[in-house]
């Protein structure tokens, strides 16, 4: 079997529940806005406490969370 033929199998089977690829992308825009985010905003509470509590200023704690994304 062709790797193009594998790839439109697998994309009709992926994308079987969804009618065009707009619903598609408003399911995986709920989908992370669920879990996902809520992890993320706790952590991110956490991270701005514990910079606060050290002393550190607002733009150094956003620029430190910046610059380690960045890598």
């Amino acid at each position: 079997m062709n790797a193009w033929r594998l790839r439109i199998i697998l994309e009709k089977i992926i994308m079987r529940g969804f009618e065009t690829n707009f619903t598609s992308v408003i399911s995986g825009s709920f989908n992370a806005l669920g879990v996902p985010a809520l992890l993320l905003f706790s952590a991110m509470t956490g991270f701005g406490s514990l910079a606060q509590e050290q002393g550190l200023t607002l733009w150094m704690s956003v620029l430190s969370t910046v610059l380690i994304w960045g890598l």
